[in-house]
Parts: structure tokens; sequence; C-alpha cells
């Protein structure tokens, strides 16, 4: 009825406001003749308000209705059924009252409003954002830091005795595996849903590839510790480096393949689940995280392989503990292992308890990604740093498996040069 009525006023202002010439309508005229129409319409005598632009409201009729169910159910359906009951009229500019208002619970008392609630998003907070982008600032120096240092040392004896290339793999296994703390250190609070998707699948990525890299490289570097030099009949000491890459590019390419099928068939998505509500139903807390449908089968394939590479690291150095290796890195690569090991068994569980609460959670899994990458750093080239200060101040003894070497190298040396000069002599 009002919308008809709107329609008449329009109708009525537009027939008042055309040019009988032209038969143009001006916009500014049909708005005025709009505000001056006046007629009795089906809710009323209709006035307009020359102010607002809008009807005046003593000149509309208004009524609340009560919509009351019936005592009785309905004998031909059953069911039962509402009755509009009028409650409140609007005459003569004020309310008048018709019949009472009966509420949803029958009483005729009104209730009170819906108290105000805040919801509890659980985000991680500015303060540990802070530490954990300070915890990745420092990976990412010391990691920088010590493959510089391998760079600018690589000639050095002992540099060469640790192969370059692994302390540089292990530098970059790090770099990665501490920068994923940059993705977990997001959430909604400063991401829009699409930026926590992507971040999600970063996280997936990052530590996977990052821890994957390290400890292969670090396994790599434990059996080419175990595999013997060879001495070439020039007097070169050759190690099979190429031997000890391939394991460590298989495991690579494993887990590039597992990731890359985990992302298409389980993508990690942004969530937000209701944890609490109220007496009313309304959330007045939840909780945001990344998850996945059936993703639990690529989880166990990847932690099984990365898993793997523990223990066949384990082996290799079980069969190293009674080696006396060059530099006497054995103990020190045992002693990273084990590090490794001992945060695994209770970070793992600790981020498993934590996993309801966003704010433990992540200080869990960034504390047990720094110490991982700082304990690798500094067990692997702390050593190598302080060995390398004294070989360069003349204060390091060679070890027994050097001496050997040595003493084998230049054993062939001699051998051979007689050799060399009794056939030119036969030649002559």
């Amino acid at each position: 009825s009002l919308a008809c009525d709107a329609m008449i006023a329009l109708g009525i202002s537009a027939c008042a406001g055309i040019d009988d010439e032209t038969f143009h309508l001006n916009g500014r005229n049909h708005f005025n003749n709009f505000l001056n129409a006046t007629f009795n319409g089906i809710t009323g005598e209709v006035i307009f308000d020359h102010l607002s632009g809008t009807r005046k409201p003593t000149s509309a009729l208004f009524q609340l209705t009560n919509m009351i169910p019936r005592l009785e159910a309905d004998q031909e359906t059953g069911k039962n059924r509402f009755v509009p009951v009028v409650s409140e009229r609007y005459l003569d500019k004020k309310w008048q009252t018709v019949n009472p208002y009966v509420y949803n619970d029958g009483t005729l008392q009104a209730h009170l409003d819906l108290p105000d609630f805040q919801t509890n998003y659980m985000h991680i907070g500015s303060s540990l954002r802070i530490i954990g982008i300070l915890l990745v600032t420092i990976v990412i120096s010391m990691s920088i830091g010590f493959m510089s240092w391998t760079f600018w040392n690589r000639n050095g004896k002992v540099v060469k005795a640790s192969q370059p290339f692994f302390l540089y793999i292990i530098c970059i296994g790090t770099l990665l595996l501490g920068s994923s703390i940059i993705p977990l250190s997001f959430d909604d609070e400063v991401l829009s849903v699409s930026g926590c998707n992507i971040a999600c699948v970063v996280c997936t990525w990052m530590p996977c590839i990052g821890f994957s890299i390290a400890i292969s490289a670090l396994s790599a570097k434990i059996w080419w510790t175990v595999k013997k030099p060879d001495i070439s009949n020039e007097g070169q000491i050759r190690f099979p480096i190429k031997e000890v890459i391939y394991p460590m590019f298989i495991f690579l390419t494993l887990n590039i393949i597992l990731l890359v099928a985990w992302s298409i068939d389980a993508p990690s998505q942004w969530t937000r689940v209701t944890t609490s509500t109220d007496s009313f139903g309304r959330s007045i807390e939840s909780r945001g995280g990344c998850s996945a449908e059936n993703d639990m089968p690529y989880f166990l394939s990847v932690t099984s392989l990365n898993f793997c590479a523990i223990v066949i690291a384990l082996y290799q150095l079980y069969h190293l503990r009674h080696e006396i290796t060059e530099f006497g890195e054995g103990k020190y690569l045992a002693a990273a292992m084990s590090g490794i090991i001992l945060v695994i068994s209770f970070g793992v569980p600790m981020i498993y308890v934590a996993r309801k609460n966003p704010k433990a959670a992540y200080f869990a899994m960034i504390s047990v990604l720094f110490v991982i990458c700082v304990l690798l750093l500094l067990v692997t080239f702390v050593p190598e740093i302080r060995r390398h200060q004294k070989v360069f101040k003349g204060n390091h003894n060679l070890t027994r498996t050097e001496s050997t070497l040595v003493k084998k190298s230049t054993e062939i040396k001699e051998m051979s040069q007689p050799r060399t000069t009794l056939k030119n002599e036969d030649t002559t």
C-alpha cells in the first residue's frame, strides 16, 4: 500500500512538471512538484515534508501488528497458526494502544536488550610477532654470515677438509628453515583470508624443504667423513663427493614430489573455528589456523621420509664412532644430530599440547625452529672457526688420519719420481 501511494505521487508530480510544448521533464521541477503533491491514498492523506523530502508521519497510518499463535490446532492440517492482532496504531500524532502486546514467551512483560559482547579471536598479537621476526633475523644473519665466512676461507686447510659445498648447503637449509617463521607469524589480524591461504601453503613448503636440505647435507657430510679417500698415482687425495651428493638429491626430490602432491590434492587453507559461545549462541571466542582435509597421509609421508634421513645419519655415525676423523669432526657431527633429535623429541609434544592455543603453539613452533637452526650452525661452524684460527696461527697439530694421508701422498710422489727418471734414461 505504501509503495502504491509512492508511485501515485511520482505520477502526479511528473504530470504537473512536464512541459506541454516540448514534453520535457526537468528533474528539479519533478522534485518540486513531488514535494507539493497532496492526495488521499490507500494509506490515508499523503503530505510530504519540504525539508526532508519524505512523507510526514502525521499523514500516514502506522500500526504495530502482533502475531499471536492460536491456542487450538487447525482441524484440517493439524498445525498451529498465527493470528495477526493490531496492538498499536499511530493516529493524531501519537501512538494509541489497541490491544496489549504479547511477547514470544506468552507474557506482557518486555524483555531486556541482549548484553553487549566482544569476541576473542585469539590472534598471535604484536608482541609475539615481534619476537618471531627477531628470531628469524638472527637465523638469517647467522646463515649468511657463516656462508660468507666459508666463502672467504674456502682455500683454507680446515675449510677444504670439511668440504665447503656441504657447509654452503647447510647454511641454505637453515636459511629456509628459519625463514619459515615469517609465514607462521601471519594470521587474519594482519592479512586477508586469501593472504592467509598463501601463508598456509608456504608454511607447508619452507620447513620441509629447509629441514630436508639441512639434514641431507649433514647426512652427506657424515657419509663423506666415513668414506675413505682415494690417493691417485700422482699423490693427489680425491674424495668421492659426487657419490654422497646423490642421496641428498634423492631425498630432496622425494620431498618436492610429496609436497607437490600435497598442495594439489589437499592444500592447506585458513579456517576459523568457534570455540566458545554465550547463552544466546553468539560466538565469544574463535581460533584461526591452517587446516586441510585428508592431509594426514601426506604429513606422515613427509615426516617419515625426513625421519629416514635422520636414521641413516645415525647409522653412519654409529660406524664412525671408532674412526679417527680428520680434525675430529665425528664428535661434532654426533653432537649436532643428538641435539636435533633431542629438540624434536621435546618440541613436537609441546606443539601438540599447545595446538588449541594459537599463541602457545606459535611460540613453541618458532622456538623449535630457532633452536634447530642455531644448533646446526653453531655445532657445525664454531669448531671449524676455532680450528681454522689455530691452523692460521700455526698452533694446530695434524691428527693421525691427516698425517697418514700426507705420508702416503709423499711416499707415492717419491716412488713415482725415480720411475719417471729411469724411464727417461732408458729412452735416452
